[in-house]
């Protein structure tokens, strides 16, 4: 059974400031900008949003919450 990322450890940058580790696995960060997600999209829209990036392998999604 594989591990769900949150089970690995935290998030947090490497000793060496160089990139992420999740406990002791290196982080791929792959990300998509959505800066108006929250203002523009119903919940519908939204959640169709984020299972097309989750399908795609995104793993960070960016956006601004006012």
């Amino acid at each position: 059974m594989d591990k769900k990322p949150w089970e690995s450890g935290i998030l947090r940058v490497h000793e060496n400031k160089r990139y992420f580790t999740n406990g002791d696995t290196p982080f791929f960060w792959l990300a998509d900008t959505a800066w108006l997600m929250f203002q523009r999209l119903t919940l519908e829209e939204t959640y169709r949003y984020l299972r097309n990036r989750k399908e795609k392998g995104y793993n960070v999604i960016l956006a601004d919450f006012l």
